[in-house]
């Protein structure tokens, strides 16, 4: 469940700056008490980390400096306005997460609403959800409208983009999303030369999601990646790389995740069971995998992407 709290007319979000500002001191190997000497009480920032209080603008200058200085300004995290709509992007990601896609039109349709002045990096990311919200619920959107959306959505800010695996830069979060995208949608083309180039694009987005620097976002963005990989392999029956990622799968996992990301990593384990001959084992592990997660039914296989 989202908490926020309301402090001084500012509104924190503590699954955002919170939970950001958290990942920085652990990556630089502080203690809160390190991290807060000489800028604010410990008691004060334990409040900031779990999203109960703000910093001031001189207090988040001095953190900034200490945990590394990521280039992080004030305005994006702890002005009214920011927060409302990180609140709202966080809202709008959750119901896609959840599948919910009435409720994700809904949220979409009101952030146009509020803000309908949008940054191009705005316009990107919530580009991405009305395409895999087009994707889903369409019955007549293929994989190949879902690439040329997500290549113009890319293009806009590299012009230079292309499908190949030889992407030239680190993506930002919104291109991981993406180019993943991207990927199932080439996948979803029933052209072999196409399925072989999703694979190349999966194999350099798990090689790139490794040079980031802030661990649960590279950890959840594996798995995304990783268990569209494996479905798309298990479908081209390259069962043992899939295999291969299957166990790198479940030891992200661990770490990171949820519920959801568990469950359909479940099945995904389910159909490569299926495919090496043991329908018996695949079959307890869906139903005890739905019970567990109080999932009826798996979505149809045409489409699956995970993000």
């Amino acid at each position: 469940m989202e908490k926020r709290g309301n402090y001084c007319g500012y509104r924190c979000d503590s699954s955002s700056s919170a939970q950001m500002l958290r990942e920085l001191r652990r990556k630089s190997c502080l203690t809160q008490e390190k991290a807060a000497y000489g800028i604010c009480s410990v008691q004060k920032y334990s409040r900031i980390e779990a999203g109960k209080d703000v910093p001031s603008e001189i207090e988040f200058i001095s953190l900034m400096s200490r945990l590394g200085d990521p280039g992080l300004s004030y305005q994006d995290l702890y002005t009214p306005e920011n927060s409302e709509r990180l609140s709202l992007r966080t809202r709008i990601h959750e119901e896609a997460l959840l599948d919910n896609w009435e409720t994700l039109s809904e949220c979409l349709c009101r952030y146009y609403s509020l803000f309908p002045v949008l940054s191009p990096e705005e316009k990107q990311l919530l580009g991405f959800y009305e395409a895999i919200l087009c994707y889903f619920q369409s019955d007549f959107m293929n994989g190949t409208q879902l690439c040329e959306l997500c290549m113009d959505l890319i293009s806009a800010q590299r012009p230079d983009f292309s499908s190949s695996s030889d992407i030239g830069f680190i993506p930002t979060q919104t291109e991981f999303l993406l180019i993943n995208a991207l990927s199932v949608g080439l996948s979803d083309s029933g052209d072999p030369s196409l399925e072989n180039e999703a694979i190349g694009l999966l194999h350099t987005l798990l090689l790139l999601n490794m040079k980031r620097s802030l661990p649960v976002i590279m950890r959840r963005t594996n798995i995304g990646i990783l268990i569209n990989l494996c479905n798309l392999e298990i479908e081209m029956g390259e069962l043992y790389k899939a295999k291969e990622h299957l166990s790198l799968l479940f030891t992200n996992i661990s770490y990171s995740g949820g519920s959801r990301l568990y469950y359909l990593a479940l099945m995904c384990k389910a159909d490569l069971l299926d495919r090496t001959g043991n329908p018996e084992a695949a079959c307890e592990l869906r139903h005890s995998a739905s019970l567990i997660f109080h999932k009826n039914s798996r979505k149809s296989a045409h489409k699956v992407l995970v993000f």
